[in-house]
């Protein structure tokens, strides 16, 4: 069979989404500090209607009692309350200003709380430890009347004079822009879930990013805390939202010289971060949104090589009728490697994983003709067959991480590597086709 020669190189490019604070995300992992957690989908309550609220209880003592101090226009459904508890775990004891749960004999706890709003207004809840300083993040809500309430209320208002009807709309924008505000973040998850950070002793400071989303344009006021414990929110600027609910996107540093000081003393502890938006300036009752995170502490570091060159032959057949598959090898450079040096400190229950993915950054192109060979390079993962684009795709998913080099590239066979897939009468005999492919290592959390 006639063979024509080919130079097939690959160049590979490294981006490392480690070092600084690589979100990691992770319902099951406990915190070594008593922690309590308020959490709800939604900010928005419609009067007399009931919805649920979950308060969760990490590493807390035993025959602990935590209360939520109930505003007024705020209730507790205590029946419906009841029929989700378990007497025997948890007692609770409702009032029109306050819900008390006493725990028996348990240090973890999730309980879904029916709250409904008797009136429309601006809520918050926060619960706490008692004879204690620990308390939760603070959950705001705003509450409307239902829309058939709003539409007989405004058929009311236009029986009147226009003046009235004037002095509806702006009560109504005064709500809005007193409260109603929605505050997201890039580095945690929806619904107020426990999201933890990981804070190494080169890191510079930590970035929050993402957006706030605001029906009336107004002018918020920015804080953050760091603490084991409850601590003061300190000022860190304001922001200003553009109104009609138009998406804001924000971003803040909080420096190194902000965070407790790194020693290896302290590698393992969590900290309790936030950064808290409100309508009224910092050490003000306002309304607040919190963005809630637990930092923890690490030694070592994180870091990966990779090849400079891959090459999948020189030698193919052009009359090729099927769309073959070359897998690659290492031509030039480092060995795909992983390289964890991390510490986590003995107490915390579980070890941080990472992922490997890899992404195109060019297509393989002719090096005299500039042809482009689109969609020729992929990557098999165990059989399973990933087209290389704009897309991460995974590589090496390692969910228990142990100190060491892993070797990723040493793995690679038949249905494990990069792989040259051109399709028919792509290539031209006597070309060199060279691309270019992106690897992304971050830190991932064990599933336990």
């Amino acid at each position: 069979m006639r063979k024509i020669r080919y130079l097939i190189g690959l160049f590979g490019a490294i981006i490392l989404l480690v070092g600084g604070f690589s979100p990691l995300i992770s319902r099951a992992a406990e915190t070594v500090n008593p922690t309590l957690i308020l959490s709800s989908n939604t900010q928005t309550l419609t009067v007399d209607e009931t919805h649920n609220v979950t308060l969760q209880g990490h590493n807390l003592p035993a025959a602990s009692v935590v209360t939520i101090d109930l505003p007024n226009g705020l209730t507790v459904d205590q029946d419906k309350l009841l029929q989700g508890l378990d007497a025997s775990k948890v007692q609770a004891t409702v009032t029109s200003t306050k819900l008390e749960l006493k725990l028996v004999d348990q240090t973890e706890f999730s309980i879904n709380v029916p709250v409904k709003a008797t009136q429309a207004g601006e809520y918050q809840l926060q619960a706490s430890l008692n004879a204690t300083a620990l308390t939760s993040n603070e959950l705001s809500f705003t509450s409307s009347e239902n829309e058939s309430s709003t539409s007989n209320q405004t058929d009311d208002s236009t029986k009147e004079t226009t003046g009235q009807e004037t002095t509806l709309d702006q009560t109504l924008a005064r709500s809005a822009r007193s409260g109603g505000f929605r505050v997201t973040s890039d580095q945690t998850v929806a619904g107020g879930a426990l999201t933890y950070v990981y804070y190494y002793n080169n890191n510079v400071g930590l970035t929050m990013t993402g957006t706030v989303i605001d029906p009336a344009a107004q002018t918020l006021y920015v804080g953050y805390s760091i603490s084991e414990g409850a601590a003061n929110v300190k000022a860190l600027g304001t922001f200003n939202t553009s109104g009609g609910s138009k998406a804001d996107k924000y971003s803040y540093t909080i420096p190194a010289s902000a965070f407790p000081a790194f020693n290896d003393t302290n590698y393992g502890k969590v900290y309790n971060f936030r950064l808290v938006f409100q309508d009224k300036p910092i050490g003000q009752v306002g309304t607040s949104i919190p963005v809630n995170l637990r930092l923890v502490y690490a030694k070592g570091t994180l870091s990966m090589t990779a090849p400079s060159e891959i090459n999948f032959g020189d030698q193919i057949d052009p009359d090729f009728t099927a769309k073959p598959t070359l897998m690659g090898t290492v031509a030039s450079g480092d060995a795909l490697s992983v390289i964890d040096t991390r510490e986590f400190g003995t107490a915390l229950p579980y070890k941080n994983g990472w992922a490997v993915t890899a992404t195109l950054g060019q297509q393989m192109t002719g090096k005299t003709n500039k042809q482009t060979l689109t969609d020729s390079l992929h990557y098999l993962n165990n059989g399973t067959d990933y087209t290389l684009g704009s897309a991460a795709v995974p590589v090496y998913n390692l969910k228990n991480s142990a100190k060491g080099t892993t070797n990723i590239s040493n793995t690679w066979n038949g249905t494990n590597g990069l792989a040259f897939e051109p399709a028919v009468g792509q290539p031209q005999a006597g070309e060199s086709y060279q691309g270019v492919v992106q690897w992304n290592l971050q830190e991932t959390p064990a599933n336990s």
